[in-house]
């Protein structure tokens, strides 16, 4: 259980040309085994709703995705995820030359509550893309526009640019935080839970905008709301105690799942795994 890769060709064949394959993936964290031979291809310009109860390991899985839990105490893993597109096309992100900071270019992450840093909303969009390039004034003001306006901010935050990113609703700053995660042209987006903290309408606002972004970009969606997954997922995954139990259109497991177990969970959010 060293912290190193081990390589596997055993990967699932379930989706043709895939963006992210996951192969006998497994992490621990202080000895605690949490996903357990994971395996998952993820398909491009789609949103894949994880779906599972709390302890599942959903979390541990996307933030597997970015290597965020390589900053965590007592982080292990073994196996593969290889990404086919962009500077690391076909290479394990966990290969021990992986430039992880170019990786998180590749892959935007959002998180569950809205984390804007303490600037300006024109700084906060700007704030990962300004260490990659030397922009001019004009380049980043365009840059800023464009991200707004993709994320339905711009209307309402034009006139204040310069105000700080903390006097915005909560439903404004995570949409703020997806537009910072564009402007450095991922193409590929992680979101764990990103409307648990939200309203009714800015959760609404947050899915509707999933559903136009997905038409550029491959989105993973991690939810507890089945109803959300229910409206926005076209792939659905549903896990259970660190492993994937089903997964399919969402057509098909709400309507007719394999596993009694998807059955149970999707109707009444209750599973014995």
């Amino acid at each position: 259980m060293n912290k190193k890769t081990v390589e596997s060709s055993e990967l699932v064949d379930r989706i043709e040309s895939p963006v992210i394959e996951i192969g006998k993936f497994n992490v621990w964290f202080n000895g605690i085994h949490i996903l357990r031979d994971f395996n998952m291809r993820f398909r491009e310009n789609q949103i894949t709703c994880i779906i599972g109860p709390s302890g599942s390991g959903k979390s541990t899985l996307i933030r597997s995705i970015n290597r965020i839990n390589d900053d965590v105490e007592g982080f292990a893993y073994q196996g593969d995820i290889i990404l086919n597109n962009g500077h690391i096309n076909g290479q394990n992100i966990y290969h021990n030359g992986t430039d992880v900071n170019l990786l998180r270019t590749q892959i935007g992450m959002v998180f569950q509550k809205p984390c804007v840093f303490p600037k300006s909303i024109y700084e906060n969009v700007l704030f990962g893309i300004k260490y990659l390039k030397n922009l001019s004034k004009q380049e980043k003001q365009q840059i800023v526009e464009e991200n707004l306006k993709a994320v339905s901010l711009w209307e309402e935050v034009s006139n204040r640019l310069y105000d700080r990113a903390v006097t915005l609703s909560i439903g404004q700053q995570q949409r703020l935080c997806i537009a910072r995660s564009l402007a450095v042209k991922p193409s590929i987006i992680l979101l764990d839970e990103p409307t648990s903290s939200l309203d009714h309408i800015s959760s609404y606002a947050i899915e509707n905008l999933m559903l136009q972004l997905k038409k550029q970009y491959t989105i993973i969606f991690v939810t507890h709301n089945i109803f959300q997954a229910k409206r926005i997922a076209d792939y659905l995954v549903f896990m259970c105690e660190g492993q994937v139990i089903e997964e399919g259109t969402k057509e098909k497991l709400f309507s007719n799942p394999d596993k009694q177990q998807t059955g149970d969970y999707l109707s009444n959010e209750y599973c014995e795994c």
